[in-house]
């Protein structure tokens, strides 16, 4: 029964972390090469970037959730940037979903192209669940 109820929960997850993934491509500042942040709470929360320092980005993510004025109720970390994809270069998004009240996060990717003539970036492909992570966040 336990089993059960993890897979379950983790199933939850899948759709609101795509959609995550869809709005960072909707988001206007969104560029290559940067770390993104999303809290979720009653109000319509935005992304904001991060810096590429770890370290940094810990602090900021646990001083924006221990600050927020509204219960955070999920936390969306993402990168876009280069990784390598069968043995190619190609820019990818890959995002990180955590949910308040869940022991896990969902990881998951999906390849992204630039238009040339706006340089915005779009989905290209389909989704692809990585995994799981522990939710340390939330």
């Amino acid at each position: 029964m336990e089993e059960t109820e993890k897979e379950k929960s983790v199933d939850d997850l899948v759709a609101p972390a795509k959609e995550c993934l869809v709005d960072l491509l909707d988001f206007d500042d969104v560029q290559v090469d940067q770390w993104f942040m999303r809290l979720y709470t009653d109000g319509r929360d935005k992304w904001r970037p991060l810096s590429n320092d770890a370290a940094k980005n810990n602090a900021a993510i646990r001083g924006s959730v221990r600050e927020s004025k509204e219960e955070v109720k999920a936390l969306a970390l993402a990168y876009c940037g280069m990784a390598d994809v069968k043995g190619q270069r190609e820019h990818v998004v890959y995002t990180q979903y955590f949910r308040k009240d869940y022991d896990t996060g969902l990881v998951l990717g999906r390849r992204i192209k630039k238009q040339w003539f706006t340089g915005k970036l779009y989905s290209h492909g389909s989704f692809l669940i990585m995994g799981q992570c522990q939710n340390v966040w939330l």
